[in-house]
């Protein structure tokens, strides 16, 4: 079964609170549908969490694609859901850092700009290469079990995105929900 691979972001207290809640469900904003909508079960989300900028797990899309407006995050409603099933589990100070990857994910082998890395969180989708790298990567740390300081300031930070590419791959403005 060929498989696509996408990032499934989160912060430090909505990564707690996937988890605490049995790690069954992840959402996506409504102003996500033009990239959520190519997920499909068998799919693989490479959980990665902002503010420590780490890789914290993978999980596997079970099902399809639903709505739901009840609450469960407190961050935010994130109506459109997929049920997951957890592949790999890390506590954010066992997670494999973006920058401990630098030199093996073509994402950061662009020279035209030191940032352009960034771009793929816009578009979530991870080439297998990269994300085997990564799931590898997150297998180690599993086993390791090592722990990794992170800054406690940078982890309550939510990122900001003020863009995201239409279906021809144009750039159009984020609203919120």
């Amino acid at each position: 079964m060929e498989r696509n691979h996408w990032l499934q972001l989160f912060n430090i207290n909505s990564w707690a609170e996937f988890i605490s809640s049995g790690a069954e469900v992840v959402g996506f904003k409504k102003t996500r549908e033009n990239i959520f909508k190519k997920i499909n079960p068998g799919d693989y989300l490479l959980c990665y969490c902002t503010g420590i900028r780490r890789y914290v797990g993978l999980l596997e899309v079970t099902g399809p694609l639903y709505w739901d407006d009840r609450k469960i995050w407190s961050d935010d409603l994130l109506p459109w859901r997929f049920p997951v099933k957890a592949l790999i589990v890390l506590k954010p100070e066992h997670g494999v850092p973006i920058n401990s990857l630098k030199n093996s994910l073509s994402i950061f082998q662009n020279d035209r700009s030191p940032n352009v890395w960034k771009e793929c969180f816009l578009r979530l989708q991870i080439i297998p290469e990269d994300s085997n790298l990564i799931i590898e990567a997150m297998r180690v740390a599993l086993s390791k079990s090592q722990v990794i300081p992170y800054d406690s300031v940078k982890s309550s930070r939510k990122p900001e995105v003020f863009q995201t590419f239409d279906k021809d791959g144009g750039i159009v403005p984020i609203t919120e929900n």
